[in-house]
């Protein structure tokens, strides 16, 4: 659970990977986390789903993989 502030919302996924609340309100950030207490189901693929954005996204690997597309790209591309 978290707020909707920086890159918070790019890392969940706009909610895939998890729950964003707007900033500022404690009662939805009460809710979310409730949310999460109540459903272990919910929990477990919110938390696998995040898992695996982390490893794909932001790992070594995913940022690499990421920096060698946008150079292919440049130097693949005719001007």
């Amino acid at each position: 659970v978290v707020t909707r502030v920086g890159q918070c919302a790019e890392v969940l996924e706009d909610g895939g990977a998890g729950i964003l609340v707007p900033a500022g309100s404690p009662e939805y950030l009460a809710e979310g986390v409730l949310s999460l207490l109540r459903s272990p189901e919910r929990r477990a693929a919110l938390g696998t789903r995040l898992r695996q954005r982390v490893a794909c996204t932001y790992s070594l690997d995913g940022v690499m993989a990421s920096v060698c597309h946008a150079y292919e790209t440049v130097l693949t591309s005719e001007t």
